[in-house]
């Protein structure tokens, strides 16, 4: 092979190998995959808690735009739980803690001290 053809085919092999590296960078298989960061609502929302009988409790729960009503059943000892299909809400009488988390990703959303005693009245 003379000269001219060994440098033709040597610089084709190297374009070729550029070409490559690059497609195989960009290539599916290589692609790094993003995951959004869970959403933390920071602010404490507004709580209202009444209690029915020693099992039950209507809580109502809203800051901004989330708003959550529904009925907490006792499930073990102080522990309280209820659900709309969206949230899942948690409330422990003897702690006084309430966390609110995403039902499908269980991502929290809210982790807060509450009381219902009428601090006003002692």
């Amino acid at each position: 092979m003379n000269r001219l053809k060994q440098t033709a085919v040597a610089l084709s092999i190297v374009a070729v190998s550029g070409i490559w590296g690059v497609a195989n960078q960009a290539s599916p298989t290589h692609a790094q995959t993003v995951q959004s960061a869970p959403i933390l609502i920071a602010a404490t929302p507004v709580t209202y808690m009444t209690v029915i009988d020693r099992d039950h409790v209507v809580v109502q729960i809203s800051e901004g735009e989330f708003l959550f009503h529904g009925w907490l059943e006792r499930t073990s000892g102080s522990m309280f739980v209820g659900e709309d299909g969206q949230v899942r809400v948690m409330y422990d009488m003897d702690t006084k803690q309430m966390v609110v988390i995403n039902v499908r990703t269980g991502d929290e959303f809210y982790n807060y001290t509450f009381s219902n005693v009428d601090e006003g009245s002692l």
